[in-house]
């Protein structure tokens, strides 16, 4: 049955977790749309460069089992936006799931620094350096959707099983 409660939406604090908190996190997205958009300067935007950002339900599952949902969020990573892309064709899988993690860029591949875990090495001696005061260049990374096993699959489905009015049974 449903509640009174059920019609409405919050209007909410519009505060969406950054990409770098979520990483090694569960996510499920659900995307809507990918639009093209100013590049941010910060990012390395110059006047009139676009990219593209996709906007996508979001559900972040956090170990103990609880998850939180944050309804269309951005994201302007290629490793978000691509396999947002393929899910938004018609025919596909409408989710997308994946564990946020970083990954070694082109660059960082050619010197070495082929996989997540060198990668975070090579962060780890940036960040000591830097600490000594030292002037070097950060590792260059991208975030994306990692793997995800079995188990994250399971936990995925319970919450579209327990959030869909298909998975309901409702009609």
């Amino acid at each position: 049955m449903t509640s009174p409660r059920d019609l409405f939406g919050s209007g909410g604090s519009g505060a969406y977790p950054k990409v770098d908190e979520l990483e090694g996190k569960l996510v499920l997205l659900k995307p809507s749309k990918i639009e093209q958009v100013p590049k941010p300067q910060q990012f390395g935007g110059k006047p009139g460069e676009l990219q593209d950002r996709m906007t996508s339900d979001c559900v972040v599952f956090e170990d103990d089992g609880s998850y939180e949902v944050f309804d269309d969020m951005y994201f302007s990573q290629v490793g978000f936006v691509n396999p947002g892309k393929r899910a938004l064709k018609p025919g596909a899988k409408p989710f997308v799931l994946g564990r946020v993690t970083m990954f070694p860029t082109g660059d960082q591949k050619k010197a070495g620094i082929d996989t997540t875990e060198k990668l975070k090495a090579a962060r780890q001696e940036w960040m000591d350096a830097i600490s000594k005061g030292k002037k070097v260049q950060e590792p260059r990374y991208a975030w994306g959707l990692g793997d995800f096993s079995d188990e994250d699959v399971a936990v995925a489905m319970q919450y579209v099983n327990a959030t869909s009015p298909l998975g309901s049974g409702a009609e």
